[in-house]
């Protein structure tokens, strides 16, 4: 019993969170009924913070999401996907406006030396887009949050007010169908919702671990974007749900 309820800590470590499905699926010969109790316990003991419908890390309580190191090697391969993805939906655009996050990072990476204007809260994004030669990049102003090398507050939302971006790429901790894209920090979340309003078209990139889950801040419903970047992992049902709404599926 303890080496698997050690086992179930070690893996809401590094993933961050996790569903409960995923869970039954890496503990198969272990009833629901079992893991829910260890999920209890755990949650009791302070070793994880159990939620509606699986379990999140330690490190995603204070109002943030947890040191950008340790995110940006959890679920990698998925991330680079969807990173090649959402590279693929650059071309034509002009200003762009790209989030904090492991994601985003990785976007950055692989972004196209294009000219256009690139605007991001993100100081990692802006470290990846500097080896770019023709884009001029914007790092926005403001307080600068040390676990995910981000920044936001009142100076961000100002200089948000006064631009236009062609298409936003958003950086989301979870999305649940009832509840929508979500993340942990107050002050992360009014700035991705400034910079939503100010963009023409709003991709939200995801990968499939982060379905069913929830956050502490609500971004914005799924209708709040035009589009959804996404690994190959991500389920038929769930896609289905996006296209229904009319949402774009990559």
């Amino acid at each position: 019993m303890q080496k698997r309820r050690q086992k179930i800590t070690e893996i809401v470590n590094r993933e961050g969170r996790i569903t409960f499905a995923h869970l039954k699926e890496a503990f198969p010969d272990v009833s629901e009924m079992t893991l829910r109790t260890d999920l209890k316990y755990l949650d009791e003991t302070g070793a994880i913070i159990r939620v509606h419908g699986g379990a999140k890390s330690i490190d995603t309580v204070a109002g943030t999401d947890g040191f950008l190191a340790q995110r940006i090697v959890r679920n990698q391969e998925k991330k680079l996907q969807i990173a090649q993805k959402a590279v693929a939906l650059v071309h034509g655009k002009g200003s762009t406006f790209i989030d904090s996050g492991s994601t985003t990072t990785l976007l950055s990476r692989y972004f196209p030396d294009e000219a256009r204007q690139i605007y991001t809260c993100g100081v990692s994004c802006a470290t990846e887009l500097s080896t770019l030669v023709q884009p001029t990049v914007h790092l926005l102003g403001g307080q600068m949050n040390r676990y995910s090398l981000s920044v936001a507050g009142g100076r961000s939302l100002l200089e948000l007010q006064n631009c236009h971006f062609d298409i936003c790429f958003l950086g989301v901790t979870s999305f649940h169908p009832n509840l929508g894209f979500g993340c942990e920090s107050e002050s992360d979340c009014v700035l991705k919702q400034m910079a939503l309003r100010q963009s023409e078209y709003k991709v939200a990139l995801i990968d499939s671990s982060k379905f069913d889950l929830y956050s502490t801040h609500c971004i914005c419903p799924a209708s709040g974007v035009d589009a959804v970047v996404s690994d190959d992992q991500l389920s038929r049902e769930q896609k289905e749900f996006f296209i229904r709404q009319g949402i774009a599926v990559y």
